[in-house]
């Protein structure tokens, strides 16, 4: 496979898994400005082009202190997105 078709090789298989497991996606707001708005978009279109079990929202109480409880987080999805939206 060549560099230049890998990105929708990956896209393909990244669909295919989405769809086969039910995938629930996390999605772990850092508390910044923009950060719930840019997460709302990528869960809207993941969903959409992909499908979902569902989503998991978890959001940090400060930008710039660490995320609590994150071993029960993780055995909840099977995946996360992590937004810094300044």
């Amino acid at each position: 496979m060549s560099h230049t078709n890998a990105p929708a090789a990956w896209v393909g298989r990244l669909q295919l898994w989405l769809q086969d497991w039910g995938i629930r996606l996390g999605l772990l707001n850092n508390n910044k400005p923009n950060a719930a708005r840019l997460l709302d978009g990528i869960s809207r279109l993941t969903g959409q082009r992909h499908g979902l079990a569902g989503t998991v929202p978890k959001q940090k109480p400060h930008a710039s202190v660490g995320a609590d409880n994150l071993d029960a987080y993780v055995r909840e999805v099977q995946a996360v997105v992590v937004a810094i939206g300044d």
